[in-house]
């Protein structure tokens, strides 16, 4: 059996600031414990990470740092529009027993080695690429990617000096930051070429979608961007958008590594991978932005923990299907599944911004898409999952009888879920904060609520305000 290889290689920096040394003794190779090398550092990769640690596995990230955790970038909006204070969007520390190493730059399937950017060489039992996405490139002055604090911080200062911003990409990401911006009072341009959620939900829902954006976002579907230089970003057709920034949250799949690799990947530059996330190499895996279809954070965390579960030997929970959903001011949706099915049912009102269209199969969903209806997202949502039939009447199940948008804090049940991702309820929310946990960043940080798609951070930051204000009372 082949030995471990941790040598630094020519030119090596062994003082790489900010990383744990992956160099060490040589590990036992007797098949007792599998080294899992996971080359990331974004909210994907940790939370696989802190999922593998759970078990006898032994794990390396390559490109996280211990002293400055990666943002959680879905909640990086919220920070910008001021309600999320920027302590929250951190993510929780590594567990200890996590290894980190400098970012990977390539791989030897051969002799199942990758090579880091400080010189090092990490053997692998498994390799995880979860690289996320990068920037698409544009002509002229780059675009920001929204993916840091400190770009958070450099939007925030263009915008408070005027202007407007003109948002790149019509995916989750771009949807949401456009419509927080506008609400917040910005003025913003979406460029969308490709459309509204691609590949995420049917044409006519995208025209309810388009509807349902604030009034004052100047939606550009179809439109492309040239260039980005000085203060204006001119589309292909000509037209020129006075902006003092341009914003390109979605990005592109990072599949660089794959590509140097040899591995399979789509005309998207995503890294194709089969329903156990295998690459076209069985010893490598690939997770979230970087694949060919990642869908959305929320399911990006489901894909993580089914991974997690497949690698360190485990029965794994088998969600139903592909999962997006978009939670932004005034806007709510959720598109689950692709499969084909027996009936359909649709419901359109674009005139209050709603759409349902229910896909099933032996009274079951094959497929559905939510728009407007968030009061009826966590039965979907279940049902989904669980394989469970539909209730009989959509109808009731859409519209209810006097069914609030949200419950109050004060109104929700103790078992109901506050934080889907993560698993944690009312209850558990309470007994933290009865525990000492006073704030959204203590509870998130005590629970790990809202350390995963981020939707459910203003919920949790309205519970722990009522519950702050109950002990007041």
């Amino acid at each position: 059996m082949r030995e471990p290889v941790h040598q630094p290689g020519p030119g090596s920096d062994q003082s790489h600031a900010g990383v744990q040394d992956v160099r060490g003794p040589a590990r036992p190779r007797g098949g007792v414990v599998r080294r899992v090398v996971i080359a990331g550092r974004g909210p994907v990769a940790h939370r696989l990470a802190h999922e593998l640690a759970r078990h006898p596995v032994e794990v390396v990230v390559l490109g996280a740092d211990r002293r400055r955790p990666a943002p959680n970038r879905v909640l990086l909006p919220g920070v910008l529009a001021g309600t999320l204070p920027v302590e929250t969007v951190a993510m929780p520390p590594l567990p200890e027993r996590v290894r980190t190493g400098a970012r990977a730059v390539s791989v030897d399937r051969e002799h199942r080695v990758v090579r880091t950017e400080s010189g090092e060489c990490v053997d692998y039992d498994d390799l995880v690429l979860a690289t996320g996405t990068s920037s698409p490139v544009v002509p002229g002055d780059s675009a920001l990617s929204l993916s840091t604090v400190d770009e958070c911080v450099r939007l925030r200062e263009r915008i408070d000096a005027g202007g407007r911003v003109v948002v790149s990409g019509g995916g989750v990401l771009g949807v949401r930051l456009a419509q927080t911006l506008a609400r917040g009072g910005v003025g913003v341009d979406l460029v969308a070429a490709a459309g509204l959620l691609p590949g995420r939900v049917d044409p006519a829902c995208a025209e309810v979608l388009a509807r349902a954006l604030d009034p004052s976002i100047r939606l550009r579907a179809g439109a492309r961007i040239a260039e980005h230089r000085a203060g204006r970003v001119r589309l292909v057709d000509g037209t020129t958008i006075q902006a003092t920034a341009l914003v390109a949250p979605d990005g592109r799949p990072d599949g660089g590594l794959a590509v140097d690799a040899g591995l399979h990947v789509a005309e998207c530059g995503g890294v194709v991978v089969d329903s156990e996330l295998r690459t076209s190499d069985p010893r490598i895996r690939a997770v979230g932005g970087c694949t060919a279809d990642p869908g959305s954070a929320e399911h990006a965390w489901d894909r993580a923990d089914l991974l997690a579960a497949l690698l360190s030997g485990q029965r794994p929970r088998r969600g139903g299907g592909p999962r997006t959903r978009l939670r932004a001011p005034g806007l709510d949706l959720l598109a689950v599944g692709d499969e084909p099915g027996e009936d359909e049912v649709v419901l359109s009102d674009p005139s209050s911004g709603r759409y349902a269209r229910f896909v099933l199969r032996d009274g079951r969903i094959a497929s559905a898409v939510l728009l407007g209806f968030p009061h009826a997202t966590g039965v979907v949502n279940q049902c989904f999952d669980d394989g469970r039939e539909l209730p009989g009447d959509l109808r009731a199940l859409l519209f209810g009888p006097s069914a609030p948008d949200e419950l109050s804090p004060s109104a929700l049940p103790d078992d109901a879920l506050v934080c889907r991702c993560n698993s944690v309820s009312k209850r558990v929310i309470t007994s933290a904060w009865r525990e000492g946990a006073r704030s959204p960043e203590e509870l998130s940080a005590s629970t790990r609520a809202g350390t995963g798609c981020g939707t459910c951070a203003s919920a949790l930051t309205e519970l722990c305000t009522w519950l702050n204000s109950e002990e007041a009372a």
